[in-house]
């Protein structure tokens, strides 16, 4: 009987007038009454996501984009699988990925740290110290406050002594003495002039001459 492509001919028992006498059984990649027709694996257009076909006879490959792999270029390559997002959460997505990144750090791999001393924080003169998603100022004496914009006290520590009235003022203090002391902190007494001690003797303290004439 007639055939081709090795296919495996057997007469056909149950044909009519309308019939030929046998059928062929094809092996694969091969089609028609005399297994003479090469089928087109790549009719059926199996590769996915743009995969090119080239038909191989009795198979077929899928020339696969960039981003996907398999048979018929049905998985997406996962490309988080190399850890591409240094600081931050890697998603992946078709064909590419995208960086979720931590607080503090930018970038499409999130490998830049932001610079949070940029918006000049620190006022005052103040020195801004860039950290990781934060910044530290250095401030200047006198000065406090996450932005050296919060005045000392120094009369917070009652430096004056002997009811002296402190006055607070930009990176010191004064003290206002009563009328018997004097010194930085009103700790010394005033010493009389000698014109107003008796007998010779000086250094009378005020008190000491209440009642005088």
């Amino acid at each position: 009987k007639p055939f081709y492509n090795r296919g495996f001919c057997v007469e056909n028992w149950s044909r009519n007038v309308d019939e030929i006498g046998f059928v062929c059984d094809c092996p694969r990649g091969f089609g028609g009454i005399y297994c003479q027709r090469e089928i087109n694996e790549c009719k059926s257009e199996p590769c996915q996501h743009n995969g090119v076909c080239s038909d191989r006879g009795l198979y077929f490959t899928c020339g696969c984009p960039p981003e996907y792999t398999g048979l018929y270029c049905q998985h997406d390559i996962d490309e988080c699988a190399s850890y591409p997002c240094e600081y931050g959460r890697c998603i992946d997505r078709p064909g590419k990925f995208t960086c979720q990144c931590n607080p503090g750090w930018t970038g499409p791999r999130c490998n830049a740290d932001i610079d949070e001393c940029r918006s000049e924080p620190c006022l005052l003169g103040s020195k801004c110290h860039d950290l990781i998603d934060f910044y530290r100022c250095e401030c200047l004496a006198g000065w406090t406050g996450v932005n050296c914009d919060v005045d000392i006290n120094e009369c917070d520590s009652f430096p004056c002594n002997n009811g002296g009235v402190c006055v607070n003022e930009q990176d010191r203090f004064i003290c206002i003495c009563h009328d018997n002391f004097e010194g930085e902190r009103c700790q010394d007494r005033k010493r009389l002039p000698d014109y107003l001690c008796r007998n010779g003797e000086t250094n009378f303290e005020e008190e000491e001459l209440d009642g005088i004439d």
